[in-house]
């Protein structure tokens, strides 16, 4: 049997023709538009989750104010506690929220516009100081590495902080995250 040249190409082409067959391109087209709609969907109608921030990190210690008792009189403000930043990113005192609670339960944060409330942070120790504006110019607005800051309350009326375990809370309003949660003994 002779067999031509044309015959020979046409045998040859039939064996090493490898294509993929239309029905399976096109579902590959369609699966690739299918995931492309979805993926742009999602970003547009916002459905991708928002970025969350990231709380800073810090290593904070809380101790009792020595220098202040726990007897605040009517609309004074008073130290009670000591916070020292030992490490870690600076803070800054806007984007966080201070709660103190005593041993009763009863919770002071510096998010109420009423006393008894955390007024701020300071950068010095004092007792009973009635003067707001005295109070106003040791406010501090950053805590950085080393900065040792007094938390600030604000009685409404006559208190007398219970002594023993108080519980403080600080945490970055931004992220939602607590950079800090222990307990301190007052005196």
């Amino acid at each position: 049997m002779v067999v031509s040249r044309k015959e020979v190409r046409k045998l040859s082409f039939e064996k090493d023709e490898r294509a993929v067959s239309p029905v399976i391109g096109v579902i590959l087209m369609v699966a690739i538009t299918v995931i492309l709609a979805a993926v742009i969907a999602t970003f547009v109608f916002g459905m991708g989750g928002k970025l969350v921030a990231t709380p800073p990190q810090a290593q904070l210690a809380v101790f009792d104010d020595p220098k202040t008792d726990t007897e605040i009189t009517a609309y004074n403000f008073s130290s009670l506690v000591r916070l020292q930043h030992r490490g870690g990113d600076p803070l800054v005192v806007s984007e966080l929220k201070i709660i103190l609670e005593d041993p009763s339960g009863t919770q002071y944060t510096n998010y109420t516009d009423t006393p008894p409330r955390i007024y701020g942070l300071t950068n010095t120790s004092f007792r009973n100081e009635n003067a707001s504006n005295n109070v106003n110019n040791k406010i501090v607005n950053t805590l950085d590495i080393g900065d040792t800051a007094y938390i600030v309350v604000q009685a409404g009326s006559a208190i007398s902080a219970n002594p023993g375990t108080w519980r403080v809370q600080i945490i970055h309003i931004p992220s939602g995250q607590y950079i800090l949660d222990t307990t301190v003994r007052l005196k």
